[in-house]
């Protein structure tokens, strides 16, 4: 199971955006402990998580806009979704 959620507003006229996104990731669909995977690449083994992101955008006029994001507020440790190493994203 995964799923993402974005919610956000315009406001100001239309010059400003701000939202946020919250990005869930359930547990991996085959056994990570499985040897039968059909290839050579063992698979990873995640916890399942949830992730924070908030985000705004200014526009200062037609060619220009300013753009803030903060990702993964809550500096949850996770790993990708699709990883083939244990590297953890960054938190």
């Amino acid at each position: 199971m995964s799923g993402t959620l974005t919610l956000g507003t315009r406001l100001y006229d239309e010059t400003l955006t701000l939202g946020g996104r919250v990005t869930c990731q359930g547990e991996r669909a085959v056994d990570s402990k499985s040897t039968s995977s059909g290839g050579y690449t063992a698979s990873i083994a995640w916890e399942p998580y949830a992730l924070v992101d908030l985000f705004a955008t200014y526009k200062i006029n037609d060619n220009a806009s300013f753009d803030l994001s903060i990702d993964n507020v809550t500096d949850v440790y996770d790993m990708d979704a699709l990883t083939l190493g244990l590297m953890p994203s960054p938190g």
